[in-house]
């Protein structure tokens, strides 16, 4: 395990460190809105954090997304700060394409990208290592579904039709929770 050493004083962190951030999402978007939880770890070290995160999105169709986190802290105090998010959004199973396709006999969705990019601000609390942390953002996810069709065959010589969609979601987000 990592000590962290965190020197608020000097303005540099002396050694990289283990951090994490645990998260809520409140999404605005093109379709809904919506709200996830995410929670990233990964390591600090002096104005950058890496790290890998872990979504849970409740946003049109419900999925998981899991993406690197890049951020860069900015100014003598490292308060603001400007992140990246990439990685892949996975479908969380329990998907289902509406029925109103005709003669609909079933769906499968796959997985797509998970992308996202914003600022935000730190907040120290009443320790040197922990921080409240608000950020807005814009992100984008999508997911794939594959459709199966069953036609009414007439003349003996009809097959399965399938038919693949892509759902595309941009969307604002808030972000609002605790870096430790």
């Amino acid at each position: 395990m990592l000590l962290a050493v965190w020197r608020e004083g000097s303005g540099q962190d002396s050694r990289a460190a283990f951090r994490s951030i645990a998260q809520v999402t409140f999404l605005k978007g093109d379709r809904a809105n919506g709200w996830g939880i995410q929670s990233v770890n990964g390591i600090a070290y002096q104005r950058f954090f890496t790290g890998i995160g872990v979504a849970a999105d409740y946003y049109t169709y419900n999925s998981y997304p899991v993406f690197f986190d890049q951020r860069l802290f900015l100014g003598k105090k490292r308060r603001l700060f400007g992140y990246g998010d990439f990685g892949v959004n996975y479908n969380n199973g329990n998907n289902r394409l509406h029925s109103e396709l005709v003669y609909y006999t079933g769906s499968r969705f796959s997985s797509g990208i998970y992308c996202g990019a914003g600022v935000g601000l730190r907040i120290p609390l009443g320790t040197r290592k922990a921080a409240f942390m608000a950020a807005l953002g814009f992100t984008f996810k999508d997911l794939y579904n594959t459709a199966t069709i069953d036609p009414p065959c007439f003349d003996g010589s009809c097959s399965v039709q399938y038919e693949r969609y892509q759902f595309e979601n941009s969307r604002v987000e808030l972000k609002a929770g605790i870096y430790f």
